[in-house]
């Protein structure tokens, strides 16, 4: 018997081992040889036995928990977070990210022409998910008043519900506070989200909601 395939397919061996069973029950002499070593009559557990050891394993046990191996769901790894690279990769990421809009934003909206203008000083503060193509990411800068504006946020369905937006934003926060930033506001909440920005702090009325950030340390 040829070894398993990259995939193995847990019913299809079951069914073998039934299959060889039911041929030896009907006296198949290949049948009860290949079960002669297991048992003096012919039963599942014989067959099941058979199926494996000719697989190269010491037991059925032992086979099956190869096929569920081999069959469990790779994980995929965490894509990276990272400030962007350039003004070309930030006008990039607007439109990955206003992708996510409904009506969608392009870096033609004054949002992003904001964001450009602090590129150079601000760049720490505009992030980008990679996996590793740009997918994602967290666009912040600071405002005339000291304070942190995050522009813009937005990740593809893939990738929401892994805790990748609560990372953006406490990483923009921690950025934010370590620029002296008293606070980091969000505009344009709609009520789907208030709960997200809620559960890291956030507060205010409508769609404009700000979270308070920590005095920075003295050094």
């Amino acid at each position: 018997m040829p070894p398993l395939p990259e995939r193995p397919d847990l019913d299809q061996l079951r069914r073998q081992a039934r299959e060889l069973l039911r041929a030896a029950q009907h006296r198949d002499t290949q049948a009860i040889a290949r079960m002669a070593a297991f048992a003096a009559h012919p039963t599942l557990w014989a067959a099941q036995l058979a199926i494996a050891r000719e697989h190269g394993f010491t037991s059925w046990t032992a086979l099956k928990a190869e096929v569920e191996r081999r069959r469990a769901p790779v994980a995929s790894p965490d894509p990276m977070i990272r400030p962007v690279a350039s003004p070309a990769e930030l006008a990039k990421a607007f439109d990955v990210i206003g992708a996510q809009f409904e009506p969608a934003l392009t870096s033609a909206d004054r949002r992003f022409t904001e964001l450009a203008q602090r590129f150079v000083l601000d760049r720490s503060l505009m992030l980008v998910v990679c996996e590793p193509a740009l997918a994602g990411g967290a666009l912040a800068f600071r405002t005339k008043s000291g304070d942190t504006a995050l522009r813009i946020i937005g990740l593809p369905p893939r990738l929401r519900g892994r805790g990748l937006g609560r990372r953006l934003v406490d990483q923009v926060a921690a950025e934010a506070a370590r620029f002296g930033s008293r606070s980091v506001a969000v505009g344009g909440v709609i009520a789907a989200d208030r709960g997200f920005y809620e559960r890291m702090g956030f507060h205010g009325r409508r769609s404009m909601m700000r979270k308070d950030l920590p005095f920075p340390r003295l050094l």
